[in-house]
């Protein structure tokens, strides 16, 4: 289990880590696991080829 620890020093857990490509309209499809809740997201572009393979394996 992966966790990430906020501001006030909480630790919360990570659901799942993905790499995923923005369609046309600008949607990320997560998945119907999470359709209705609420979740955090935080988007970074990759620097490199390999940090796709470095996301994928986590």
């Amino acid at each position: 289990m992966i966790e990430a620890v906020d501001e006030k020093g909480e630790k919360r857990e990570v659901i799942r880590t993905l790499y995923k490509k923005v369609d046309k309209l600008g949607r990320v499809s997560l998945g119907m696991d999470l359709a209705g809740n609420e979740v955090l997201i935080i988007v970074a572009r990759p620097k490199m080829p390999q940090d796709k393979l470095d996301y994928l394996k986590a």
